[in-house]
């Protein structure tokens, strides 16, 4: 879920109430990081050289998303992770602020039901 928080006019890259792409290529480089830790002799980590995204299609607080959408494509350290909706629902919120650590397991954003249609 997008909140004002993350948009980019809240963040300062553009003037467009949408998800900001600071914010995602936070959650892209925290995401690789969290898929190699596991690997790397303890007490190390690693950082991105390099992140490479298209952000085509900016989501807007209130947006649908339906289940089995790819939202982002995370691309770093050579890693391309697809962030995939869940479920379908309407992006309400969003719990990771730019360049905040990931944890597994952790909810990252909030999707609010689709009201029914009646029908």
């Amino acid at each position: 879920v997008v909140g004002y928080s993350t948009t980019a006019i809240a963040v300062g890259s553009g003037d467009m109430p949408v998800f900001a792409t600071p914010a995602m290529m936070a959650l892209m480089e925290n995401a690789a990081m969290l898929a190699v830790k596991d690997h790397l002799p303890e007490g190390c980590t690693t950082v991105g050289g390099h992140i490479a995204s298209s952000h085509l299609r900016p989501t807007k607080v209130g947006d649908t998303v339906k289940e089995g959408d790819t939202i982002a494509i995370i691309e770093s350290m050579k890693t391309e992770i697809p962030v995939i909706a869940g479920a379908a629902g309407i992006v309400s919120q969003v719990f990771v602020k730019e360049s905040s650590e990931v944890r597994a397991g952790q909810c990252l954003i909030s999707l609010k039901p689709i009201p029914s249609s009646g029908t």
